[in-house]
Order: C-alpha cells, then structure tokens, then sequence
C-alpha cells in the first residue's frame, strides 16, 4: 500500500485545476522534535515544527496549512484538495471523478473513504450541518473551492490566538458546506483512512526512504 506522498496523487494530472495539501506530523524518536515533510522548491524534506510539545506542533502545523491555502495560488477558483500524508488514494482516477462533480457545478465535495480499523459508511448532512453534530463534513476526501476557504479568517481558526490542534478538520469544513452554493456527496470510496495513533506512525516511518533530522 503506498501512502500519499507516493500514491496515485502523484501521477493524477491535476490540468493546473487541483491543489493537493498535504498534512503530516512526525516525531523524531531520538531528539523527540516533531516534524512536517513537505514539497519545497520541487522536492520532499524534512522541515522541523520547533518543538517537542504535540500540542504546540500540531497549532503550528495547521498554522501553516492555512497559510499554503491562502497564499499557494491567486486562482479563487483553484480547488483545493487536503490529505493525511499516512493515507492513501485509492486508484488513479480519483482526481477524475472529482472533477466530474465540478464540472457539473459543484463548488464543495465530500467523500467518500474507506478505514483501516473498521467498516463505517458516513453520510453527510450537507443542508444542516451544524445542527446535526457536524453532518459528517469532516470525512475525506474533502474538495472546496479556495474563495471558501479565503472567506474564513484565521481568528476562526484559533482560541485565544493560538490555532487549533484539535477538530481543525470540522473548523474549515463547517463554515465551508455553510456558504457553498452547491456542496455534493460522492459516495464512492476514493480514499484510504489510516487514523493516527503511536503505531500507524510508527509503520509509517519505517516505509519513508529518507532518514528524518534530529531537529
């Protein structure tokens, strides 16, 4: 099974329509520094997160996801396209059926995935989200529209001036199905969910070809 950062995304032509943003948060077991791996001027490396501290990382992580979405293009209509780096596409052509879906118009899609722990199907409630215990709008693969997501500030994606190291998945996807004018569930599985715990990173590591940095 070959993850993000080697899976299909890679080889799926995007036609300058697609951006792909990648999460990822790594913990040097020896100097116990957390850290990101992201594509810089072409080429996948090591970027340190600054600390040693999960909550911190994780606050500075999505700190930097919003900048990427922000400021990666100028194209408010650009889709952007956000994924676990542990996690995987599942086939070639999932950029594909995507764009089906935004041809016909859409300007938000969710879904569909399969996880590795167990079976779950969820259906999304994308009229009334909030008002249903998030409606499911959390689940990859999630798609949107950049001029969405230049609509929330980043003081909504922050308590007390510190962004979000919890539930940031919801805090975009919320107020996104919100103010889409035409969100869409597919519900044909395009994505393979590893949740995050000490043991998927663990493996996850052990299949990188690189050596991470001590700090």
């Amino acid at each position: 099974m070959k993850t993000v950062i080697e899976s299909p995304a890679r080889r799926q032509s995007t036609g300058g329509k697609f951006i792909l943003v990648e999460s990822g948060i790594y913990r040097n077991p020896g100097s116990g520094t957390y850290f990101e791996r992201p594509v810089l001027s072409g080429r996948r490396t090591w970027r340190s997160l600054g600390t040693k501290n999960l909550k911190l990382a994780r606050e500075e992580l999505h700190r930097r996801r919003a900048g990427v979405i922000r400021n990666l293009c100028g194209n408010p209509e650009s889709v952007i396209v956000t994924l676990d780096a542990d996690d995987s596409l599942l086939g070639c052509s999932v950029l594909e059926r995507v764009a089906v879906e935004y041809n016909n118009g859409a300007d938000v899609t969710v879904g569909s995935m399969l996880r590795t722990d167990k079976h779950k199907i969820y259906v999304p409630n994308l009229d009334h989200p909030r008002s249903n215990r998030g409606g499911n709008v959390w689940q990859h693969l999630r798609t949107f529209k950049k001029h969405l997501f230049d609509q929330i500030s980043d003081d909504e994606l922050q308590i007390n001036g510190s962004f979000l190291n919890k539930a940031t998945d919801w805090a975009i996807m919320l107020p996104i199905v919100e103010m889409a004018r035409k969100p869409v569930y597919i519900p044909t599985p395009l994505y393979l969910h590893e949740p995050s715990d000490t043991s998927s990173e663990r493996r996850y590591l052990q299949r990188l070809p690189i050596a991470m940095p001590e700090s």
